[in-house]
């Protein structure tokens, strides 16, 4: 590990070396670049917009769900009030 690396917090040290391990996967399509650091970041960069892109499907799918019981839940209570 570089030293600058192990200067940076535990915390997100281990992020910074996940993302690292990840970008390294793709080192045959960047390794060829004019600037292979950039390249690498720029793949680093992909990868979190991926894993964003990931999370914010499922986060939407799960509002749906919550939006769904909750308009199931009110027409309920509408159906129970009615009865009285």
């Amino acid at each position: 590990m570089d030293n600058w690396r192990a200067r940076i917090d535990p915390f997100l040290r281990t992020h910074l070396e996940s993302q690292v391990r990840d970008s390294i996967k793709h080192r045959n399509a960047y390794k060829d670049s004019k600037d292979p650091g950039k390249a690498q970041l720029w793949v680093a960069i992909a990868n979190i917009s991926r894993q964003l892109f990931n999370v914010s499907v499922k986060l939407n799918y799960i509002e749906r769900l919550f939006q769904e019981e909750l308009g199931n839940n009110k027409s309920n209570v509408k159906k129970v009030k009615k009865r009285k």
